[in-house]
């Protein structure tokens, strides 16, 4: 992983009109991190001052909301779409660097709860190997 930016992408191409999304610039994971913090803080911060809310211990918390604020946001958002949302997310990573999100069975040293996560349908890595997937002839 690398700590120089790479070149923006201002102009959108024409693969990305066809899927109805615009390439944005180009993050390295500290930059993203960094964006993705200052956003949240700021988010919490204005959303919980639309609300009236004043009190020192909830101003002191803004900053971490917790997984069930950010997943009750989401479905706000989902449910009852008021604004206009744009979203950064990674596309394109490479996984052999960053992982994936799903643990691999061959990575699995000692036995464990995640076990049931490598082994399972569900788990994308397990995608190719499915007898049922598309590519599996």
């Amino acid at each position: 992983m690398g700590t120089k930016r790479r070149s923006e992408a201002n102009v959108a191409s024409e693969t990305d009109e066809k899927f109805g999304f615009h390439s944005g610039s180009d993050f390295t994971f500290e930059e993203f991190q960094r964006y993705a913090y200052t956003f949240k803080e700021s988010y919490f911060r204005s959303k919980d001052a639309k609300e009236g809310s004043n009190s020192v211990e909830t101003r002191s918390k803004i900053w971490k909301p917790s997984v069930e604020d950010i997943e009750g946001e989401y479905w706000r958002i989902v449910e009852q779409p008021t604004d206009e949302v744009e979203v950064y997310y990674g596309a394109d990573l490479e996984t052999g660097v960053f992982g994936s999100g799903f643990p691999k069975a061959s990575s699995m040293v000692t036995e464990s709860d995640s076990d049931q996560y490598a082994m399972s349908g569900w788990n994308l890595n397990n995608f190719p190997r499915l007898p049922w997937f598309c590519t599996v002839f």
